[in-house]
């Protein structure tokens, strides 16, 4: 799929959390649980018997899993998103983003905003957490909805895997 704005809303298509891929990385995080402050949470569970804080350190560990444990790291492809859904008018029309899926990315061990996003996605919703895509001018980053009422969304930036930045720090409270 090409990164435009005319496709954003097809950016869900791209979200895997049955590929096999995804459950590897789920396995994995599973080791980063420990690292978090007490209480941790019982495993990667989703909302049950979770509290706000243990959700949170559920995504923190699926990123922390991408970071260290697939040394993942952020690309930013020399061709701007597209608002309009075409290439600029002094660019060619070979110059479009194309986005591959999270398998992909895990294999290559790099991704654009978006596709590392997808990737965080694709986990968040296999452990059964309730995600978003937000898609800005330029960038993507996720959303995760710290309840199962979606009455709090707390948000993770896959640019900062560049940085060494833990999943802590990468988590921006927005409200």
């Amino acid at each position: 799929m090409q990164w435009t704005q005319a496709n954003r809303l097809y950016i869900a298509g791209w979200v895997t959390p049955d590929a096999p891929e995804i459950d590897a990385l789920v396995q994995k995080a599973r080791n980063y649980l420990p690292n978090e402050p007490p209480p941790v949470p019982l495993g990667l569970i989703g909302y049950k018997d979770a509290t706000t804080q243990q959700v949170q350190d559920e995504v923190d560990a699926l990123y922390d899993a991408l970071r260290n444990s697939y040394h993942m790291k952020y690309v930013q492809e020399t061709v701007p998103y597209v608002a309009g859904g075409s290439p600029t008018t002094t660019s060619t029309t070979n110059d479009v983003e194309t986005i591959k899926l999270p398998a992909e990315t895990l294999k290559q061990g790099i991704g654009m905003c978006i596709e590392l996003t997808d990737v965080l996605a694709s986990a968040v919703e296999r452990i059964g957490l309730h995600a978003y895509i937000i898609i800005v001018p330029g960038h993507a980053f996720l959303g995760v909805s710290t309840n199962e009422q979606d009455s709090h969304i707390e948000y993770w930036d896959t640019v900062d895997m560049n940085n060494n930045v833990t999943a802590d720090s990468a988590n921006v409270d927005a409200d």
